[in-house]
């Protein structure tokens, strides 16, 4: 078979399927349940935050407080991404473009989990190392 008629890996697909699913799901987890609990801590030290960790504490209450909202989009995104890969890719003509549109997105959902942990994580660094002498 030539590159142009070979068919795509079932393997492949699944990958990023389940990448997909488990960046959208994790991004939940992280507006949902560790950014409060990070906003706790902070609060119960005082610690003065920079403007990215007001901006992911807000987006993080915004997400608790509506929390009925932010649940089914999430999972109805990990089930969009999941069903239009998984068919998408396997369709004549189409594999090139959605593993680009695929990479990106990825790409997309590792940089805001990474902005999020960054966030959350420096306070946190400055909380552990207590105060200095």
């Amino acid at each position: 078979m030539t590159e142009a008629t070979r068919k795509p890996s079932f393997a492949v697909t699944a990958l990023l399927v389940a990448a997909g699913v488990v960046l959208w799901l994790g991004l939940a987890v992280q507006l949902l349940m560790v950014a409060p609990y990070a906003r706790h801590k902070f609060d119960e030290y005082g610690l003065m935050l920079a403007d990215l960790t007001k901006l992911t504490l807000a987006a993080s209450n915004w997400a608790h407080l509506n929390w009925w909202l932010v649940v089914p989009a999430v999972v109805g995104a990990a089930l969009v991404w999941a069903y239009l890969v998984g068919w998408l890719r396997h369709r004549r003509g189409w594999t090139a473009t959605v593993n680009l549109t695929a990479a990106v997105t990825v790409a997309a959902l590792l940089a805001v989990h990474l902005t999020l942990a960054v966030s959350l994580l420096l306070p946190a660094l400055k909380l552990q190392a207590g105060p200095r002498k």
